[in-house]
C-alpha cells in the first residue's frame, strides 16, 4: 500500500492515524486496515464470499506472478486461508458473512444473486436463508438482528475436524466445510 501513495494520501480519513506509521513502514495489510474499520463500526459489515472464488484465486496468482512470490494456490488452501481471514475478523461484533460453496466471483450485480443459497448459485435456493432473504435484513433495525450464513459440517479452522490434533484434517472436500470460529454468528451478539 506505501508504493501505490496510500499512506500520504491527501485523501480525508482514508487511513486511520493509528495505522500511519505500520503504513509507512511498508507492512500495513488489507486485513489490518478491515479489522481496524470492523472496531470503529457501529453497524454491521457483511461481506458475500464464495469459498472457492475463481477470480479472486486467479488475482492472487498474477500477484504473485509478478511478485516473484509461488503463485500455488490450491481452492482448498483458498479457503482456508478466507477462513482464517474472517475468523479474524470474526472477533467483533459487527463482522457477518453470506459464505457460498462454488467458485462465483460476485452476486448482486447478475441474476444468479436471486438463485443463490449458501450451497451454490446453480438451483433455486432451496435452503434458507436464499441470498435476497439475507439481504434483506440490511439494514439492521432496531431490536432486529441478522445472522452468519454457512452450509456444510461444522469444523474447526482450515477443515480440522473438531477436537482432532491440530493438522489432522479430514478426507472430505476441504472447501464445503464451515469453520466453527466464524459460524454461528448473530448481530446483535
Amino acid at each position: 500500500m506505501q508504493s501505490f501513495g496510500f499512506c500520504t494520501s491527501a485523501i480525508p480519513n482514508l487511513l486511520p492515524s493509528s495505522l500511519t506509521s505500520v503504513c509507512l513502514q511498508g507492512k500495513l495489510t488489507i486485513q489490518q486496515l478491515v479489522a481496524n474499520r470492523l472496531l470503529t463500526s457501529k453497524s454491521p459489515y457483511a461481506f458475500i464470499q464464495s469459498k472457492v472464488d475463481d477470480v479472486q484465486q486467479s488475482f492472487y496468482w498474477m500477484v504473485g506472478i509478478t511478485s516473484h512470490v509461488n503463485p500455488v494456490l490450491t481452492p482448498n488452501q483458498f479457503y482456508g486461508n478466507v477462513s482464517s481471514i474472517f475468523s479474524n475478523y470474526n472477533k467483533d461484533a459487527s463482522f457477518l458473512t453470506y459464505l457460498v460453496d462454488g467458485w462465483q466471483h460476485c452476486f448482486t450485480d447478475t441474476n444468479v444473486m436471486y438463485t443463490t443459497d449458501a450451497m451454490g448459485k446453480d438451483d433455486a435456493p432451496s435452503l434458507p436463508p436464499s441470498l435476497p432473504q439475507w439481504l434483506s435484513s440490511f439494514p439492521v433495525q432496531a431490536g432486529g438482528d441478522a445472522d452468519s450464513v454457512c452450509a456444510g459440517e461444522l469444523e474447526g479452522e482450515y477443515g480440522t475436524k473438531i477436537g482432532a490434533a491440530a493438522g489432522d484434517v479430514s478426507e472430505q472436500d476441504k472447501n464445503t466445510y464451515c469453520s466453527n470460529l466464524i459460524v454461528p454468528k448473530s448481530y446483535p451478539k
